[in-house]
């Protein structure tokens, strides 16, 4: 499945109930393709979840020049 806008992650600022990595379960062995249906993502402010491409919103276009700038002095 492809996504019009990808995870966002913020830093979580309570590791009880707002960290993603604390509240996801560990992969042992990695995922089963017949398990990965069931795999629930928790729905925290620290990680909004992606959202999936549609008519609404499309993949938005990758920029054609990629700049880099300097904001030091050598």
């Amino acid at each position: 499945m492809r996504f019009a806008v990808l995870i966002v992650w913020h830093e979580p600022f309570n590791h009880v109930d707002n960290c993603y990595s604390c509240m996801t379960p560990p992969m042992n062995m990695g995922w089963l393709r017949k398990k990965i249906d069931r795999l629930q993502y928790p729905c925290i402010p620290s990680a909004i979840q992606p959202v999936p491409q549609s008519a609404d919103m499309p993949i938005p276009d990758s920029p054609k020049k990629y700049e880099i700038e300097k904001d030091y002095v050598e």
